[in-house]
């Protein structure tokens, strides 16, 4: 975060338009003079780095570059920077001390005349066992001016210029009214910027809409205590939530323009925008104990699909981050494994599963306190030292089979308001009423539909089929095309005319590749 004075931003129809550096030539080449500049002051004065700074300052401002960019951008690096004050055989203080008695001492106070001023140190010199060199070098060596540098963090220019850009996000929020952030990242991504928001005391809501998370996150001007402190949270929240992999945000800002009232303005930034923040790369992290990594592999030898740290689920107002997410089909299963507590621990996860609403299933060590988990609406297998899977691989096929029964009454109360052709293309007819073509097809196969058959991916009425071997059967030839020809004559569609053939009961004969080359027998 930028000092508030630096943020370089402007306000259009109630928006604020924050100014971001985005690569230009000139930016890139300000920002390496800058860097060059650090890095060949290590081992001199800071006042001789502010000199250079200046000189560098006032060049930039004759070709039309802001010196908030300037500034902004020499502030990220001065914190790159470690300074040291120089090492001297006396204190600083001390010196000056030894100095100031002798002054006193000879002439009652200060003096300016040049004779006076060598007397008085050669004399406090003495004293102090040094020599006058010695003794001139300690006495401003405490001074801010006279620090050294004596180490900088080197940065490519372009990585500094994302940092800048997310500086300046930051400064923009530390007057935020409110921010939201919608995302449809991965849930093990955003567990970490939930956890980021409970470490800052953060205040927030969440709700879940369209399959995405939303997070509203009350903004330091919305808080009547603590509002620097706050501020400064909200703002170090950035780097976690530019992090995701998909992210949206939107925030009312309090911002006052020189001799202007204060005004609300509305700030929109998405990750369409990520290249002009720094890469952060998360890390993918691991299973927390024995009993999740063999769980999971269980689950995938049974064909179903594991998803470590999925999205988060609504508990109330607040959200739960489940360990896995189980899923096969059109049926999830959200499991979370409880391996350790403290009794604080227990209360709060007792209440937020409480209030979770999709289907959850709880692993649980049996040396907790079991009961308090019996009270709860969802599954529990209960474990202890290892699990014994083949009770929990009981429960998933039953949840298959209840699933395909749900899924099958589904399917069936939508194809009952379809009125259905002679031929039926399935792929067609599943997309029509709202299923997948492996849905309909298992539902079809079991004859649901009176007066069907099924070949290949077409339906097919069955009392059309004698129509059928009337037209093959009053050919001369049996070559495919001459057949084809007859059944087009006789109103049957093209594309259905190989599962028909294949439905009335006649096989094709393929002589070669060609089609036209086939027979019917």
């Amino acid at each position: 975060m930028l000092p508030s004075p630096l943020l370089r931003a402007r306000s259009w129809k109630g928006r604020l338009i924050i100014l971001f550096v985005r690569g230009r030539p000139v930016e890139l080449e300000l920002a390496k003079d800058l860097i060059d500049t650090y890095q060949s002051h290590v081992g001199k004065k800071l006042w001789e780095l502010s000199s250079a700074f200046e000189d560098l300052e006032e060049y930039y401002e004759s070709i039309g570059i802001d010196y908030k960019l300037v500034r902004g951008l020499s502030t990220i690096l001065e914190r790159r920077c470690e300074f040291s004050r120089p090492d001297t055989l006396v204190q600083p203080k001390r010196a000056r001390k030894k100095v100031f008695e002798w002054c006193n001492l000879e002439f009652g106070g200060f003096t300016a005349v040049q004779e006076e001023r060598n007397s008085v140190l050669n004399k406090a010199a003495w004293d102090l066992g040094i020599s006058r060199d010695e003794l001139e070098e300690a006495l401003w060596a405490d001074l801010e001016e006279n620090l050294e540098l004596i180490s900088f963090e080197n940065i490519e220019e372009e990585e500094l210029l994302r940092v800048y850009n997310q500086s300046l996000l930051q400064t923009a929020l530390f007057r935020a009214l409110n921010l939201v952030l919608t995302t449809r990242a991965p849930g093990r991504e955003v567990r970490k910027v939930l956890r980021e928001v409970k470490f800052r005391k953060l205040m927030y809501q969440a709700e879940k809409r369209d399959g995405a998370l939303i997070l509203r996150i009350d903004g330091p001007a919305s808080v009547m205590k603590m509002t620097t402190r706050y501020g400064t949270s909200l703002a170090k929240l950035v780097p976690s939530i530019i992090s995701l992999s998909h992210w949206e945000i939107e925030a009312s800002v309090v911002r006052r323009a020189e001799g202007k009232e204060k005004r609300v303005l509305r700030l929109k930034l998405s990750s369409k925008d990520k290249d002009l923040f720094p890469r952060v790369e998360l890390a993918r992290e691991r299973f927390d104990s024995e009993v999740e990594r063999d769980l999971s592999k269980m689950a995938s030898a049974l064909n179903w699909k594991v998803e470590r740290e999925p999205e988060a689920l609504l508990a109330g107002k607040s959200l739960f981050f489940p360990d896995f997410r189980l899923k096969k089909g059109p049926i999830s299963i959200y499991v979370e494994v409880v391996g350790f507590w403290t009794s604080n621990y227990l209360l709060k996860k007792l209440e937020k599963i409480s209030q979770v609403k999709e289907r959850l299933v709880l692993v649980v060590n049996r040396k907790l306190a079991c009961s308090s988990f019996d009270r709860l609406l969802h599954p529990v297998f209960y474990y202890e030292g290892k699990m014994d899977f083949s009770s929990f691989a009981r429960f998933l096929s039953e949840i298959e089979k209840r699933s395909r029964k749900e899924v099958d009454k589904e399917v069936m109360e939508r194809l009952v308001k379809v009125e259905l052709d002679s031929c039926v293309d399935i792929g067609k007819l599943s997309r029509r009423i709202g299923v997948t073509k492996d849905q309909l097809l298992n539902l079809l196969k079991k004859g649901v539909v009176q007066g069907y058959v099924i070949a290949g991916d077409v339906m097919i009425k069955k009392e059309i089929l004698d129509r059928v071997r009337e037209v093959v059967e009053s050919s001369n030839t049996r070559l495919f095309p001459e057949i084809s020809r007859l059944m087009l004559e006789a109103g049957f569609k093209e594309e259905f005319h190989i599962p028909l053939i294949q439905a009335a009961g006649y096989r094709i004969i393929w002589r070669s590749l060609d089609l036209n080359d086939a027979i019917i027998e």
